[in-house]
């Protein structure tokens, strides 16, 4: 608490990646952290990381493995919905959409998901499910959102391209962030392909937009 998530998260997955402390729950002096990990049932997904400075007291230990067990408690109950990484990209999606010139706080939280937004091309995606009689009675339209921004999300990586990706009530939202030299048609026309054909059994209209330069 109290630390400015700007000088927190720039560079995270670099930073984050060579902290280790060999146990499910230690403390790293050299970075000052107190990390414990989530997972459940053998499967460990991530890192729980309190910044503390010192050596911390027993009790910021406990409150850290019960926050870690309770994100692994919600995952297993919540499974049938948004991950927590299509979460943390709708928040911040939710937020540049409010936001047309993000504050340096924003930019940060994206990059530490894997999504540099500075000097970058901004591209927005839309993909809207062609809901058909026979789609009706086969699958609820949140069913087939989550499975589209799956494939949006696998697409994207296919394409090597980093995006933020979450859905909402009607359709899946993302945001391409691009190389200034990236071939932008090339990268669309690839990313459109493979949604297409992951999705081939209940066809998607997708429609894309550039902030320009």
């Amino acid at each position: 608490a109290g630390t400015d998530p700007g000088e927190l998260l720039p560079g995270w997955p670099s930073r984050s990646r060579p902290v280790q402390v060999g146990e499910r729950t230690g403390f790293h002096p050299g970075a000052g952290w107190l990390i414990t990990v989530v997972g459940a049932r053998g499967h460990d997904w991530g890192r729980l990381v309190l910044v503390c400075g010192d050596p911390p007291p027993h009790r910021h230990v406990v409150v850290a493995e019960r926050a870690a067990s309770a994100l692994a408690v919600h995952r297993l109950v919540a499974k049938d919905t948004d991950s927590l990484e299509r979460q943390a990209h709708r928040a911040i999606l939710t937020e540049l959409l409010a936001n047309p010139v993000p504050p340096a706080e924003l930019t940060a939280r994206a990059s530490a998901l894997g999504v540099p937004l500075t000097g970058r091309l901004l591209v927005g995606v839309a993909v809207r499910p062609r809901i058909t009689v026979t789609a009706k009675t086969t699958q609820s339209t949140p069913v087939l959102l989550r499975e589209l921004a799956e494939a949006t999300v696998l697409a994207a990586r296919h394409a090597k391209v980093s995006a933020l990706v979450a859905g909402d009530d009607t359709q899946v939202r993302a945001l391409i962030a691009l190389s200034p030299e990236a071939g932008v048609e090339a990268v669309l026309r690839r990313l459109a392909g493979d949604v297409h054909e992951a999705r081939s059994g209940a066809p998607a209209v997708v429609a894309v937009g550039t902030t320009g330069n």
